[in-house]
């Protein structure tokens, strides 16, 4: 009998309360995997066992937690489970999550370049603890099962579990720390950043890690997304007129670049200005939101820019802090004076650009008039939450007023800071969404371009 079969059938016996629990009191305070369940054995044999489950024609999904992650390089036993776990992603979902360290990142790069998702854990003591686990979801749940390792020095105690219960608890933990960590994408594209400066030295640096990892034109391709977004275009700032359709494509860039797997989040002066407004008509603040008239709606609208200040400077200070955890802040906001607003950016406008969107006033006027969804307020408890929409309304006097002409594009274009920064977008028709969707793509191609080393990948296009 195997080690695997022991420890199912001890399992079956009458101890799996005892077992769930027991691992369920280790992912709370990482603790080691209780010594019940293990036994030591050979690495081959470990191995073995994984492959096993891993060519199992059943598994449709695999999460894998490994901070040793190995390389297939000279190792005919890790190529065949690389195989099967790419074989899986194929017909479900296969997810691998490890560390930064060069020898995981040797390892990710083969599963990338067979199209299997690897993210790099940022918490630091996985690799003293040393315990990995395989999670093997099946389509009858009944036959998923998980693996789990720990190694010390030589040795290695595995133990395989059996049944959807253990596969929840594993899952659970894996879907936690798979949330908190970064692509490994993006992670070579950071290391790149973090080594060299001028951009012929970044370009040097990934023609020196595509050769060392040995990486295919499209692993080449993911890392340099990163790569360009990270170094250059960290902050995007989605400027226009009401009505110009600014809100629509910040949602279809923020779904492009998510889809390429780059973390984005999206922020917009509107929600602090929506404070600023509430203080004032509550008189909750007799420092902030003077200047406000409201209307029926939920709409509002200011005396003059200056009024919206505040709310600039509030996005400004989010923005700050958006870019020390995401790869790209969009930032969304309304001005006639584009450089004065721009300006209370100071601080991150080395890595922006500004996406600047127009469309001709009775069109701008015609979308403002089908505005209709007002804020939505919910209660719980003590706490009164309003619920604000992009498509909020607007009153027409804030068109003839604060909005009425242009929105000084010209002074932008004329910008030696800003002018080679801003990628211009007409969108005077309504329902072309293919006219968007091609601009999005050709805004990014702009910031990726430069960055693509031509002589490995001739004709690829971004995402």
């Amino acid at each position: 009998m195997s080690w695997s079969d022991t420890v199912t059938a001890s399992v079956v016996s009458g101890v799996a309360l005892a077992v769930i629990l027991g691992i369920l009191r280790w992912l709370r305070g990482r603790w080691h995997v209780p010594r019940v369940l293990v036994r030591r054995v050979y690495r081959s044999r470990y191995l073995s066992a994984v492959l096993s489950e891993s060519e199992r024609d059943d598994v449709r999904a695999l999460d894998v937690f490994a901070p040793r992650l190995t390389s297939a390089k000279g190792n005919a036993a890790v190529g065949r489970i690389q195989a099967a776990w790419t074989d899986i992603n194929r017909r479900g979902q296969t997810r691998v999550l490890t560390l930064d360290s060069d020898n995981c990142i040797a390892a990710g790069a083969e599963l990338l370049q067979n199209d299997v998702e690897v993210r790099i854990a940022p918490r630091h003591d996985l690799d003293s603890e040393s315990l990995s686990y395989h999670v093997f979801e099946a389509a009858d749940d009944d036959a998923s099962t998980v693996i789990i390792n720990r190694h010390e020095g030589l040795a290695n105690h595995p133990a395989k579990l059996n049944g959807a219960a253990p596969v929840q608890i594993f899952r659970r933990d894996f879907e936690v720390e798979w949330e908190r960590s970064a692509r490994l994408e993006s992670v070579i594209a950071e290391r790149i950043i973090g080594e060299v400066g001028a951009r012929q030295d970044i370009l040097g640096s990934l023609d020196r890690i595509r050769t060392r990892l040995k990486l295919d034109s499209r692993s080449v391709e993911k890392i340099v997304l990163h790569l360009a977004f990270r170094d250059s275009c960290s902050v995007i700032f989605i400027v226009g007129q009401p009505g110009a359709g600014k809100s629509y494509l910040r949602r279809q860039l923020a779904a492009r670049l998510a889809a390429a797997g780059i973390e984005t989040r999206e922020l917009t002066d509107y929600v602090y200005a929506y404070r600023d407004l509430l203080c004032a008509v509550l008189k909750l603040d007799t420092q902030r939101g003077s200047g406000f008239k409201a209307y029926e709606g939920g709409a509002f609208i200011a005396r003059d820019e200056g009024v919206l200040t505040p709310a600039l400077r509030a996005l400004a200070l989010a923005a700050g802090e958006s870019v020390r955890t995401n790869e790209v802040t969009l930032i969304e906001f309304a001005r006639t004076d584009l450089l004065a607003a721009l300006g209370e950016f100071d601080e991150i406008r080395q890595r922006a650009r500004v996406i600047h969107i127009s469309a001709p006033e009775q069109v701008r006027l015609n979308r403002l008039s089908r505005r209709v969804i007002a804020p939505q307020t919910s209660i719980r408890d003590n706490a009164i939450s309003v619920k604000l929409s992009d498509n909020h309304l607007l009153p027409s006097s804030a068109e003839r007023t604060l909005y009425a002409g242009n929105d000084s594009i010209n002074m932008l274009r004329a910008s030696s800071f800003w002018g080679s920064r801003v990628f211009e977008i007409d969108n005077g028709l309504d329902g072309n969404d293919s006219h968007l969707q091609e601009k999005v793509g050709e805004f990014i191609e702009s910031i990726v371009a430069g960055y693509r080393p031509t002589a490995c990948v001739r004709g690829v296009k971004a995402a």
